[in-house]
């Protein structure tokens, strides 16, 4: 198409004759730009976040109508590659790795080759049965996602391909990478039907569970210190190793080097962040699973007898393991959420299910070390560890610190019982067991989504329904394929994009929100909602996900004032015109494609109407552009 005849097509209110429908931007002072709502403020007394496991957006919901899901795939995006770019004819079998008590094999409920395509897993193996886990770790999913504009996007050893085309290559069930389930009738996706579903969320940073958690917490990574003031060094042995190019080297496998700790000098520092802004001498990032320094991180890995799939589930009768101390991250010493929200009075707690049992020595198998993101932390880890029993000794149960005693409690125990009796603290970050997290290999998607439907719905049933926001996003994508290429926001991240429901009696009802989040979001929504300072700048820049609410805009978009700047209007209808109506800043509207280009003008917020015309009918939505200045602002 020729540029030369394309003017902005944004038109005057008043021309439309659309002045009652959309307030007209205006420019306003820098603070405005990321002001709270107000009256959002005041209405939402009680945040609740519910945090499972390991799933895709397109995984679970790639079906959801209106949604930005598998139909808007291209072949390019979801044929999987070799590593030098060239197609895969067929992908193999699944195998069942990471079931519990079952051996890594290929999978007989699955075909002996599969086609080189999304599939559903439900044909060969039911929502309510369990499939074989997938890798997931830091550098793995970014030579996984195949982008370009990745830093690894110019390694040598990984040429070739389209974005998203090479989980196969590199995971350690290049089968299933593409399978999926459609989990919008189940009971979680009851509840994305009803109030808000967010697609175009992703986890915070590159990799697995134990980051994540850490992200959803501080907006950072952890560091081993090279000298810690309790614990032992860092082990060279557990890290990455980089060949003569600087990119992870390739094992006898033939995937990255990926180790638990790195030390990497091109990942960045946290800017504006307490501590440990950057690596020092002999300092290392832990970037996958390890486990915290006073525990729990001893117990029970593995399931006796071993079933067939699906199977019953049985706990063992002897502790398989006990972490050693020295490989153990050392005390984390950066400020957290949690900090952020003691430091004004205001009440937190972590509910996880099995807390109790594994601070007392007796860890459910499926309880998940890694998953207790503040027991990493100097003021909230207990004061001693736990101690697994041995054949002729028996546990010691671990003892509570100040900080764990107050905000490390049990969901069965404490979250259920505070709903009832009154005590539910402002903010409740809930993290279920194993057992009902939907995490592949050890749980199902439908243990998941009726664990988290059983779950709202006593929250539903309690005295604080009316006064709180919950928000349901799943860590990360626990290397299942998606079609959406992540934004670039740094070295860190982020990562895939995974589901993020939004549910309380000020969400939109039956809505889709296409805004750009990711895990910080969380952190940005309880900033905004109880006044807290951010922790540092990439939760300072996220946006809270205030879409979702009634009152507010259906899009917001992020952009900085002069600066260049390329957005595509959303409209997963087979749109084929566009019309902005209102004031879109002195950027370019492009009617066919949808595409916002050039560079805002002035700072402030630009409030205007989108009206896309499709194959399967008009689509309108208030958009709000918010321009940040050019200097002096985050």
């Amino acid at each position: 198409m020729k540029q030369g005849w394309l003017k902005p097509l944004f038109l005057s209110l008043a021309t439309a004759g659309l002045a009652g429908g959309v307030t007209p931007g205006q420019s306003e002072p820098a603070q405005a730009v990321d002001a709270f709502p107000a009256d959002l403020r005041c209405k939402v007394k009680y945040v609740i976040v519910i945090y499972p496991e390991n799933r895709s957006f397109d995984s679970l919901y790639g079906e959801f109508a209106g949604a930005n899901g598998i139909g808007e795939s291209a072949a390019e995006n979801y044929r999987q590659n070799a590593p030098d770019g060239t197609p895969y004819k067929k992908l193999p079998q699944p195998n069942t790795n990471g079931i519990p008590g079952i051996s890594t094999a290929p999978d007989s409920r699955f075909p002996t080759q599969l086609e080189n395509a999304p599939f559903r897993i439900d044909p060969n193996v039911p929502v309510n049965a369990r499939h074989g886990d997938l890798v997931h770790r830091f550098y793995t999913e970014q030579y996984q996602i195949n982008n370009p504009a990745y830093r690894v996007g110019a390694d040598p050893k990984n040429a070739g391909g389209a974005p998203m085309s090479k989980f196969s290559a590199y995971s350690s069930n290049p089968g299933l990478v593409l399978g999926r389930y459609d989990a919008q009738y189940l009971g979680e996706g009851g509840l994305a039907h009803a109030f808000t579903l967010c697609d175009n969320a992703f986890h915070s940073a590159f990799g697995g569970s134990f980051l994540n958690h850490q992200w959803l917490v501080s907006a950072r990574s952890p560091i081993w210190p090279a000298q810690p003031s309790e614990g032992a060094p860092p082990s060279a042995s557990s890290a990455t190793i980089f060949d003569e190019n600087g990119f992870p080297a390739a094992t006898t496998k033939g995937v990255p080097s990926d180790g638990t700790l790195t030390d990497d000098p091109n990942l960045p520092g946290f800017a504006d962040s307490n501590t440990d802004r950057s690596l020092q001498d002999g300092d290392y990032w832990a970037v996958n699973t390890v486990y915290p320094l006073r525990g729990p991180a001893g117990g029970y890995n593995t399931i006796s007898p071993a079933p067939p799939p699906p199977g019953p589930i049985t706990q063992p009768t002897v502790p398989t393991f006990d972490t050693p101390t020295t490989a153990r991250l050392p005390l984390q010493r950066h400020d957290t959420i949690g900090d952020r929200l003691s430091a004004k009075n205001i009440s937190w707690a972590w509910f996880a299910g099995g807390w109790d049992e594994a601070k007392a020595g007796r860890a459910n198998y499926l309880f998940q070390f890694h998953h207790q993101p503040f027991a990493f932390f100097s003021n909230y880890a207990l004061a001693r560890t736990p101690v697994p029993a041995t054949a002729d000794h028996p546990a010691e149960p671990g003892v509570d610190s100040p900080g764990s005693k107050a905000h490390l409690k049990d969901i069965d125990d404490d979250f259920f019982k505070a709903l009832g009796d009154g005590t539910l603290p402002n903010v409740s970050f809930l993290k279920p067991i194993g057992e009902v997290n939907a995490h592949p290999g050890y749980s199902t998607v439908q243990d998941g989504a009726d664990w988290i439907r059983t779950t709202v719905g006593k929250i539903q049933a309690s005295k604080y329904w009316n006064e709180c926001a919950i928000f349901i996003m799943y860590d990360e994508h626990g290397g299942l394929w998606d079609h959406v290429t992540p934004p670039v926001v740094d070295d860190w991240g982020p990562g895939l994009r995974v589901p993020l429901t939004v549910v309380s009696p000020f969400a939109k009802n039956g809505f889709v929100d296409h805004t750009q989040y990711e895990t910080v979001s969380l952190l940005k929504f309880i900033e905004g909602v109880y006044d807290l300072p951010p922790l540092n700048r990439r939760d300072a820049e996220a946006l809270a996900p205030i879409s979702a609410f009634q009152g507010y805009p259906d899009l917001v978009i992020k952009a900085r004032q002069g600066r260049s700047f390329d957005y595509q209007l959303p409209a997963y209808n087979g749109p084929q015109f566009y019309v902005g109506i209102g004031d879109g800043d002195g950027l370019w509207l492009d009617p066919l494609s949808g595409a916002l280009s050039g560079s805002p003008e002035r700072a402030g917020r630009f409030d205007f109407l989108v009206f896309a015309d499709g194959r399967k009918g008009p689509v309108y939505y208030v958009a709000q552009l918010q321009v940040t200045p050019a200097a002096g602002g985050r």
